[in-house]
């Protein structure tokens, strides 16, 4: 085989090998735009979440009024008590 031939077939070889990396490219660049809109769907996702949870901690904190008063009594009763054993306790 004379230089040229073997020029002409190393030429088709990087043509060949050029064209099978272009596919790839071409295929790995669907890939990375679904990966990315999976990432910006899982991130929506993780704020609804986030979002939820906090109401749900505020709702699960926030007492009503009649709550609150009951448990203003509770507590006032629970002082009560230890001031009667505290008074008990110093006689």
């Amino acid at each position: 085989m004379d230089a040229l031939q073997l020029l002409e077939q190393k030429i088709n070889q990087l043509i060949r090998a050029y064209a099978s990396v272009q596919e790839e490219n071409k295929k790995l660049q669907v890939e990375v735009a679904a990966l990315r809109n999976e990432h910006q769907s899982l991130l929506r996702k993780n704020q609804t979440l986030e979002e939820a949870q906090a109401t749900q901690l505020l709702g699960v904190n926030a007492l009503s009024e009649a709550e609150k008063q009951n448990l203003r009594r509770y507590i006032d009763g629970v002082v009560d008590e230890i001031d009667k054993i505290l008074t008990s306790l110093h006689e």
